[in-house]
């Protein structure tokens, strides 16, 4: 900790000085943190004397949507619990933490380095990739909401019906809130869908990976519970390149007899994965996902990050560049799910047991 001196004739003291050290100091400079200026009293053996209580920092109240600043992962930090652990708010409580309700299964292993991390001091929610603008009102969208009430229960495929409905309820919240895998999972959640515990969705996406001798997470994805749940009924593998247009024309005449209300579609480069479920208004197809908005329909003043309705085709453009920027194949995955499948995890009072 730096110190600062300073004198009244009397006594010597010692006042705390803010570290420019974001981390591993007793002082960090974190966004939204301002400390109690206590003065330290050195005695007579020149050791200081001061309660911990007086170091207690004060979080200000905040406007709705705002958080406190645990650092950001990177290789001196590589995990939450490294930030959380040596922050002087929070980290006698860690553990308590990030086991608590709101933040033990939150997708954790798909923290990439360079991310800032954010907790809700009243919450002690966990969120990252936070976008600091105020939250949008939540939009609604009458003609996609026409759409699924025109096919109706009876439609190609009622499961992709009740799964388009239950993402559509997450339309305007935040990215922090839903990034686009816990979109999907949330979804299949409010569809009665068991994901966590024993026997649940997650247990067995686990278990498929283990039994290929993978990592524990490699299925926590789209393609993943389309494997488990579903029938995957589209796949290509894209090599980076040119030509971008005409490969989405290309990809557009190869999906068209394979998109219908409630698919999930995901893309996957060595690097980066993304999913969503795919809906139709009128004549086009969107993509509802969660994550930068870049193609919103109808389009909007401010791009912003969060849970949205993209044009299809148009994300699709933009996962092909991506992809040619970094010079990474991208895989393209369109599955659906099945109610035979999807009936081994749903729960007891929706299987009408």
């Amino acid at each position: 900790m730096k110190i600062r001196r300073s004198s009244d004739g009397k006594n010597t003291y010692l006042t705390p000085r803010r570290s420019r050290q974001g981390r591993g100091s007793s002082f960090p400079a974190c966004l939204g943190q301002v400390w109690k200026q206590k003065q330290l009293k050195v005695n007579s053996a020149g050791l200081l004397q001061a309660n911990v209580k007086d170091l207690t920092p004060v979080i200000p109240v905040q406007s709705a949507g705002q958080g406190y600043l645990l650092g950001t992962v990177d290789k001196t930090n590589p995990t939450i619990s490294n930030l959380l652990s040596v922050d002087p708010v929070f980290g006698k409580d860690c553990w308590r933490i990030i086991h608590s309700q709101l933040n033990r299964y939150k997708p954790y292993h798909r923290i990439m380095p360079g991310t800032p991390i954010y907790i809700d001091p009243a919450s002690k929610e966990i969120f990252w990739e936070y976008d600091v603008s105020p939250a949008p009102v939540k939009p609604s969208l009458p003609t996609m909401e026409n759409s699924i009430k025109n096919i109706g229960a009876g439609g190609k495929d009622s499961c992709g019906i009740r799964l388009l409905q239950a993402v559509q309820s997450y339309v305007g919240t935040g990215y922090h809130q839903n990034d686009c895998y816990e979109l999907l999972v949330n979804s299949l959640k409010q569809m009665g869908v068991r994901y966590h515990g024993n026997g649940g969705l997650k247990d067995r996406l686990i278990q498929m990976a283990r039994e290929k001798g993978l990592t524990d997470n490699s299925y926590l994805s789209g393609e993943g519970v389309i494997l488990a749940s579903g029938k995957q009924l589209y796949t290509k593998t894209i090599l980076p390149g040119g030509g971008h247009a005409q490969q989405v024309q290309e990809i557009a005449r190869e999906m068209a007899g394979f998109l219908d209300n409630g698919r999930i579609l995901s893309f996957s480069t060595p690097t980066r994965g993304h999913t969503g479920i795919v809906g139709k208004s009128n004549d086009q197809w969107l993509y509802i996902n969660s994550g930068r908005l870049d193609h919103v329909v109808p389009k909007p003043a401010v791009t912003r990050k969060g849970v949205g309705a993209e044009d299809l085709m148009a994300e699709i453009g933009n996962w092909l560049r991506l992809a040619a920027k970094r010079n990474e194949p991208l895989q393209i995955t369109m599955g659906c799910l099945e109610e035979e499948k999807l009936a081994l995890f749903l729960q007891d009072q929706v299987r009408g047991g």
